[in-house]
């Protein structure tokens, strides 16, 4: 009986959403569609009993998959088991089997969140993009989403994060950020509002009438000080 117990799961999700249930000896237990086109999928294409990864090749290769993926639509493949080091080798095993497919993706995920995921009624991948799409839209709702494709939810994504993105960047112009620019003209406020002290030296020499006023000149970013003596003889016209 062990040998058909499912103990871990592959779904992919693009037009169709199916799961693929697996033995122990990871041979197809089940093929399970969660929509119309999934369980239209599961119908024309038996796997039932074949390793995993010649079953999962066959569906890859089937003219409907085919036709999703020449039309650049994404497809979500995600492995489920409840033995991370069971679920690190299928995931390299299902990479190597979607290598050279265009726009595939392949993820790893917990049996908590395939369990949440069903409890809506849908798979891993897809119920991901829902929790995406319904971060940007809450009125969004499980229902509404069984029946598009991957590329419908991650086109309504994208439009509606184009939507909120002036309104994030206005928030973050008008926050702590405005401080930037400012922060570029600190040095040169802060010199001369705080007098940064530029030492200058200067030299001067002054000539007067009893007393000499010198002006120096300074090398620097300040201002330099001379001072001058003079010496002056002062003559008092009352003298002889």
């Amino acid at each position: 009986m062990a040998n058909f117990t499912p103990v871990s799961a592959i779904t992919s999700d693009i037009n169709h959403s199916r799961e693929l249930s697996m033995t122990r000896c990871d041979r197809v237990l089940s093929v399970t569609g969660y929509n119309e086109d999934g369980r239209s999928l599961a119908k024309a294409v038996n796997v039932t009993f074949l390793k995993y990864e010649d079953a999962l090749r066959q569906i890859l290769d089937s003219a409907d998959i085919q036709e999703h993926l020449r039309r650049e639509e994404p497809m979500s493949i995600v492995v489920v088991s409840p033995d991370q080091q069971q679920s690190d080798k299928m995931l390299d095993t299902v990479r190597h089997c979607t290598q050279g497919q265009h726009n595939v993706h392949c993820h790893t995920g917990s049996s908590e969140e395939a369990a949440a995921a069903r409890a809506v009624g849908l798979l891993t991948g897809k119920y991901r993009a829902f929790l995406e799409l319904q971060a940007l839209d809450p009125s969004v709702t499980p229902e509404e989403i069984q029946g598009l494709t991957m590329r419908e939810i991650r086109d309504r994504i994208a439009a509606l994060s184009e939507q909120k993105e002036p309104a994030g960047s206005s928030e973050a112009s008008s926050g702590g950020q405005e401080a930037e620019p400012q922060s570029s003209k600190a040095p040169v406020s802060s010199s001369c509002e705080q007098g940064t002290p530029h030492q200058g030296q200067g030299n001067g020499t002054g000539q007067g009438n009893g007393t000499g006023q010198g002006q120096g000149q300074g090398n620097g970013m300040g201002h330099g000080q001379g001072h001058g003596h003079g010496n002056g003889q002062h003559r008092d016209r009352n003298a002889s």
